[in-house]
């Protein structure tokens, strides 16, 4: 940015341009990992989101009451 006297917007915008458009061959490429896994019996994956979902509205209200003193 420096050496080139650009704005970090326009270094930015460059970069995302340059890696969004097609090219006949990709320089790099990344395969994350594959974790093939189960859960154990008795695990419900549905239970794990309603649990996420109790804690953020807890710590939404937390944060309301805080606000409001």
């Amino acid at each position: 940015m420096h050496r080139r006297r650009l704005s970090k917007k326009r270094v930015v915008n460059e970069a995302l341009r340059a890696a969004l458009a097609p090219q006949a061959s990709p320089t790099m490429s990344y395969e994350p990992p594959v974790h093939h896994t189960a859960l154990a019996p008795g695990l419900d994956l549905a239970g794990f989101n309603r649990l996420a979902d109790e804690l953020e509205d807890q710590a939404i209200i937390e944060i309301a009451t805080r606000s409001a003193r």
